[in-house]
Order: structure tokens, then sequence, then C-alpha cells
């Protein structure tokens, strides 16, 4: 696997030193240059695809402040450190990764990303992973696990194309839920993510009992309400519901967690198994 990994911290330095006034057509067309197949992939106005990252109106010294964060954490090293630990894993299995990997660290909006302790990433196009963070000691301590979740996905994708037609809800459920419990195996239970930590243990058995009704549906528009939550569903009653927030993922890392425990598999051998297979095997909805 060849690896490009995109020197951002010098790359809004350069930023930086020109003026107010040429750092938009900077960031677009020279930070995320190396990405733009990914984003044509995607199909999203620039502006949606831009709203969880950084804004070039923002203070230089929150820009400076973030980049001596990442640069003194060493934070480039350690993620191509998380590649290459995960990609070596999934050979050990037989498992395909991609041929050639783009990879950058970039700085994100902290109101946008406070829901998720201030980082996020997306794996979902094998070949690229963007990982969006705004840099604290503490989640440039978890960023690792967070890229090895997203490496799982460019693997899975590999392995099962995404399509977002007939995508079914356990099937993304699932996805979730190994690539989260991949970064644990990888790093640790210390280095799963908001999206499961931040579901109170009330919020999982609602969860639960709203997604083991619908675990049929189909196509990202019916599913996405269940995995990010925040949404109304509807439960076992034909009542509508609000879905608690990051409930879906939560329930994908507990029917893996289980299924692993259950079988004394890891997440890379559930890779190759079907949908019911894992959750028949783990019992997570038998109680």
């Amino acid at each position: 696997m060849n690896i490009t990994m995109i020197n951002t911290i010098k790359s809004y330095r350069d930023m930086l030193r020109k003026d107010p006034s040429l750092r938009q057509d900077y960031l677009e067309n020279e930070l995320f240059k190396d990405f733009k197949p990914m984003f044509n992939m995607l199909g999203m106005p620039m502006e949606q695809l831009l709203r969880s990252f950084l804004s070039v109106s923002e203070r230089e010294e929150t820009y400076y402040h973030y980049l001596h964060l990442m640069e003194q954490e060493n934070i480039e090293a350690k993620c191509l450190d998380a590649l290459n630990k995960s990609a070596e894993a999934c050979r050990k299995k037989g498992i395909n990764v991609p041929d050639q990997l783009t990879f950058g660290v970039y700085l994100g909006d902290p109101k946008a990303l406070a829901h998720s302790e201030g980082y996020t990433g997306f794996g979902g196009i094998p070949g690229y992973i963007q990982m969006v963070i705004a840099p604290t000691p503490e989640n440039l301590g978890k960023l690792p696990g967070a890229v090895c979740h997203e490496f799982h996905h460019n693997c899975m994708f590999l392995m099962k194309p995404f399509n977002p037609m007939t995508i079914l809800l356990k099937d993304y459920l699932l996805y979730e839920g190994m690539a989260e419990h991949f970064a644990e195996e990888m790093y640790g239970e210390s280095m799963v993510g908001p999206w499961v930590t931040h579901v109170s243990e009330e919020d999982c058995k609602l969860s639960k009992s709203l997604i083991a009704p619908a675990l049929e549906r189909q196509g990202f528009q019916a599913v996405m309400p269940y995995i990010f939550g925040g949404q109304p569903v509807t439960d076992s009653n034909g009542q509508s519901v609000t879905m608690p927030s990051t409930g879906g993922y939560a329930i994908g890392y507990n029917i893996v967690k289980a299924y692993c425990q259950q079988t004394g598999l890891t997440t890379l051998d559930a890779m190759t198994k079907s949908s019911d297979e894992i959750i028949e095997k783990s019992l997570y909805f038998n109680n």
C-alpha cells in the first residue's frame, strides 16, 4: 500500500502567510487538491463539504495554536503508524487493503464538532481518508483510534462496495460497529470514540428497541436516522420516537463486541461473515 500523507501543517502555515482575501481559494484548491477526486465522487457542494472545517476567517491565533498542538503531539507520524498497523493486521488475515491511500489531517470547527469531542473522519471511499479535528491534548490522543476506524471502512468497502440505494440498516450498523471495535482491538478500549461512549445506558436500551424491528430497512435516507440519531423514527407500535444521537453507532459496536465474545473471533474475522450470522451469533437481540 502506497500512502500519500498530506503535510497539512505546512500547507496551513503557507495559507496563513497569504493575504486573507486569497485564503479561501488556497484552502479549496491547494490544501484539498489531493482530495478533489473524493469530493467529486461524493457529489456535494463545496460549502456543504467544508461546514465542519475551520473557517479561513478564524483568528490566526487559533490556527497557530492548533498547529502547535498537532506538532507537539507529532500527530502525522502517529496517524501514519496507525495506518501501517491497521494494514498489517488486515494483511495477516488476508484482507485486501487499498493499493494507494491519500491521507490528511485537517483543522475543524470546534462548534461544529462539539458533539464528537472535537474530531471526526471520513473513510467511506477506498483510497481516501480525511480526518478533521479541533485539536486538544485529549482528542489528539484518541485520533489514531479514529484513523483505524476509517481504515476499516476503506477495507470493508473494497470487499463490499457501499451502495446508498440498497444499503440495509443491519449492514450499516455492523459497518460502523466493526470499524469501532477494530479501533478498540488495535489500541484498547480507551480509544473507543464518543459516538459510542456518549450514548447512555438508557439511550442504548431505547436505541436497541427502535432498531430491532427495523433491521431490514433499506436505502441510505431510510437508515440514516437510525445510525446518526436526532431524528424521528417509528417504534414497534407505530409511534414516532426521536432516535438517540449516534444510537446506531453504539448498537452496532455492542453487537460486534458481543459477537466476538461469543465466538472468540476478531473484528477482521467478522468482515467475511454475513450480517445475519453476526447478529444471530451475538445473541444481542435475544434479551
